[in-house]
């Protein structure tokens, strides 16, 4: 049976680096999670209790990645990827601040069939009101290869080595060994997708188990799209030399509300070889009706931002990012007949990221 393959293009955000809802549910966390507003109970907004669509900034706002999943008998369904209500317009690079002499134009030239190995920790937490939730912090490694080196760029192919829980020797055998377990399914799943020569990020392959990457396709684009957006910066076309700062800017249609998305980057050591840059991220998406029923709406806010720091190479992938960043998801379940009964619900997630290179042998 050959692999299943989902295909999804990935976007160049200002906040890209959103909070990972991990695939994985740890029951033995023993710890609730923060109530979300429903539409279960109309007319009594003091009543409401439940679920309401998360926020995953890898994800288009609707919630539904394009995906087109194939398998041994062709694409599933009409053979296409899924339409996404408004589509994406392209990021765009703006120079804001040339920078000191000497300026030179910056690409990416990445070795072909060089191995680069790199883990990503992810930790996390959600807070609504006085109740805050930690997330198990999840480790991410995989080995990354350039392919098809050409000068407008190269494919990367990736592949999962492991996925495990960060603090694992903190946890009670029973919970580590059930993580471990449930957590080793990731294992050998793979990628690939295209990087340009100035860091633009083309569309994402999955290969894998067929069930896992069919059923859970919109957690692994989360997962793997948090990886794809540490390993390189974006470049300026212009010359640039330290100091340099520019704009990377992106607009997205939701529903007929436009959601703005930047990050600013500035140079701060560059060399033949790479550099450091500091990256600032924000992302707004404003208030748009995301569920509807039984004459109640929620309405949605989600507003975010964070800073990064990046030891880039321009012959491979970033050797070590870090940074995090705070995403505020402000939802408002309204009753359109009485204004007044409206109860507003804050949720702030907090997600640390840390990449850093490893030892093949690791």
């Amino acid at each position: 049976m050959s692999p299943a393959l989902t295909a999804v293009r990935l976007r160049r955000s200002g906040a890209a680096l959103a909070p990972l809802f991990v695939v994985l549910a740890l029951g033995a966390c023993n710890k609730e999670p923060p109530a979300k507003p429903s539409l279960d109970a109309p007319k009594k907004v003091t009543e409401v209790t439940g679920d309401v669509p998360g926020f995953n900034d890898f994800l288009p706002p609707s919630g539904k990645p394009t995906l087109a999943v194939k398998s041994d008998g062709g694409a599933a369904g009409d053979g296409g990827a899924e339409s996404v209500p408004g589509g994406v317009v392209a990021g765009k690079v703006k120079l804001l601040e040339a920078g000191a002499e000497p300026r030179a134009a910056r690409k990416y030239a990445f070795a072909a069939g060089k191995a680069e190995r790199r883990t990503l920790t992810v930790r996390q937490s959600m807070q609504q009101g006085p109740k805050k939730q930690e997330q198990p912090p999840i480790a991410v490694t995989a080995d990354f290869v350039a392919k098809d080196v050409k000068p407008t760029g190269a494919k990367i192919e990736m592949k999962v080595v492991k996925v495990e829980l960060a603090d694992k020797d903190k946890l009670p055998p029973q919970v580590a060994a059930q993580a471990a377990e449930e957590l080793k399914a990731f294992s050998g799943l793979g990628a690939a997708f295209t990087i340009g020569a100035h860091g633009e990020i083309g569309e994402l392959s999955l290969s894998g188990d067929p069930k896992l990457t069919r059923e859970g396709a919109a957690e692994i684009v989360g997962l793997f799209g948090q990886i794809v957006e540490l390993l390189v910066p974006p470049l300026p076309e212009e010359p640039v030399g330290v100091g340099a700062k520019w704009e990377a800017s992106e607009e997205q249609d939701d529903r007929g509300a436009k959601a703005t998305s930047k990050r600013v980057v500035e140079l701060k050591e560059v060399s033949a070889e790479g550099g450091t840059l500091v990256a600032t991220l924000e992302k707004k998406v404003p208030r748009r009706v995301v569920q509807e029923r039984a004459g109640m709406q929620v309405v949605a806010t989600v507003d975010a931002s964070g800073a990064y720091t990046f030891a880039f190479r321009f012959d491979r992938i970033s050797t070590k990012v870090t940074g995090e960043q705070t995403t505020v998801i402000t939802n408002e379940v309204v009753n359109p007949d009485n204004p007044k009964q409206t109860q507003k619900i804050v949720q702030e997630a907090k997600t640390k990221h840390v990449l850093e290179t490893v030892a093949s042998g690791k």
